[in-house]
């Protein structure tokens, strides 16, 4: 998705990445729009010491979201990406979200998809959750958040998806917790970085073949929220 259209036009904007992991989107935002003002954070201490050694003119937070200590209305641009499926109160991380993004700022969300598909997989990730986009677009117009755009990312690799969690489903109901985590492991050890490219190559695809098209369906969730 082109961030940079609901990224604040004037110099000294505020842009908030929660979640912000290996830091790679700080960078590329930094260095696209240099007048920004961007900020890091985490709620764990390791990412973020990574990121300082790497990154060190970019400025760091460390909080839990539900217990945000910033003040009402201070950021323009708030990225949440595969965030609000490890909080296991997310409604309260959403009134957060809501409290500290400024009047006419947006939130850009993005989260597992489809219920139905949570597995080992999600456990040994620590997701609590995958999400159902009407319930999460429920969920935020609760709050007050309007969404202005909402779609799916993965829409052409769902099937094999799809295909692949319901088999895994079935076949680790049969697996101790041990044998899933091990199995878990050496699958996410020999394809996940060419999962994860290939992923990334297809939905790039995805974003840049229809700008302003929704897909019905996919692997994550996509909102783009505003106050």
């Amino acid at each position: 998705m082109e961030l940079k259209r609901y990224l604040p036009q004037a110099d000294g904007g505020v842009v908030l990445e929660i979640g912000s992991s290996s830091g790679y989107l700080l960078r590329d935002i930094k260095k696209t729009f240099p007048d920004l003002f961007i900020i890091g954070s985490d709620c764990i201490s390791e990412p973020l010491e990574k990121i300082a050694k790497n990154y060190p003119e970019i400025p760091l937070i460390q909080f839990d979201l539900v217990n945000c200590p910033l003040p009402d209305n201070c950021v323009d641009v708030i990225i949440a990406l595969n965030v609000l499926e490890h909080i296991e109160d997310d409604v309260a991380a959403l009134e957060q979200i809501y409290r500290i993004l400024k009047p006419g700022g947006h939130a850009i969300i993005e989260v597992p998809a489809n219920p139905d598909l949570y597995d080992f997989y999600d456990e040994q990730l620590k997701h609590f959750r995958r999400y159902n986009l009407l319930d999460l677009k429920e969920k935020v117009n609760k709050i007050g958040l309007d969404p202005v755009r909402s779609s799916h990312l993965g829409f052409f690799v769902y099937p094999g998806f799809k295909f692949a969690k319901r088999r895994n489903i079935k076949k680790m109901q049969h697996l101790s917790d041990n044998e899933c985590k091990e199995k878990i492991k050496q699958e996410m050890h020999f394809g996940g970085n060419i999962m994860n490219a290939f992923l990334y190559a297809l939905i790039k695809f995805e974003l840049l073949l229809g700008k302003n098209m929704r897909y019905p369906f996919g692997i994550r969730c996509l909102l783009v929220l505003s106050k």
